[in-house]
Order: structure tokens, then sequence, then C-alpha cells
């Protein structure tokens, strides 16, 4: 018996093609288009912005206590892609929202100790300024 699809030559009592596959029912009609549901891609631009989202989110924390001016663009580029995922309204809906999430704690915890820093750094200068003159008496 031959393929009717591929052409291949196949034993008489086969259901399928050993070659393509294709079944040797009755029902099945030769050079047909086959329709199958479309797929959802794993890599649309708007699901990857979206993980891309909660990545940055979730570096913006820890690097908070570490290098807070990376801090601050982990935590930027984290609310910036989630907006933008979530406004296309796209596959990775979740993943946005806990991007934004995590970016804007990020940027609170950053923003939190960039002020702790320059308000440390103005008392103690004006700790040495007090300092100072009456260590000349």
């Amino acid at each position: 018996m031959f393929c009717t699809y591929c052409g291949k030559e196949n034993p008489n009592d086969a259901k399928f093609c050993n070659a393509c596959g294709k079944s040797f029912s009755e029902d099945s009609k030769p050079n047909s288009v086959q329709q199958t549901a479309p797929t959802k891609s794993a890599a649309e631009p708007t699901a990857n912005m979206a993980i891309a989202s909660l990545v940055f989110g979730i570096c913006s924390i820890p690097t908070a206590f570490l290098a807070i001016w990376f801090s601050l663009l982990c935590a930027i580029t984290s609310i910036v892609l989630g907006k933008i995922s979530l406004d296309q309204k796209r596959p990775g809906k979740d993943y946005a929202k806990w991007g934004s999430k995590l970016g804007a704690i990020g940027l609170g915890i950053s923003v939190a100790f960039i002020i702790i820093y320059f308000v440390s750094i103005f008392g103690a200068l004006a700790f040495i300024s007090d300092l100072i003159p009456s260590l000349s008496r």
C-alpha cells in the first residue's frame, strides 16, 4: 500500500504511514489542509516585558542595601516595563503587576536609604562644625 500523502510504501495492514504519520482511515482526505488551533507563542514581546519587569523588580530590593543607584535603575525599569506590559493587555499580566509592585518597593527602599545617607552626612558635618570651635578653645 502506498501513502496518498507522501507516496511512500507501507505494509497493507498499517493504519498510519511509517514515513509521514498520516492515517490511512477512510475518513481522512488526502492533500487536504488540516487546520489546528493557533498556539500562542511564549516569546511574545509583552510577555517578555512582563517577565523582565518582574526580574528587575526582584533585583531592585536586595540591591538597595548594596548599590543604591543600581537599585534605583532596576526599580524604575521594572515600573516602566510593567506599565507598558499592562497597557498592552497581553499575556503576563500577573508578572507585570508583581514586577511593578516590587519595583515600587525597591524604589521606596532606595529613596529611604538616600534620605538617611544625606541626613547622616549633614548631621555628621554639623556635629564636626560644632566640635571644631570647641576644640580650639
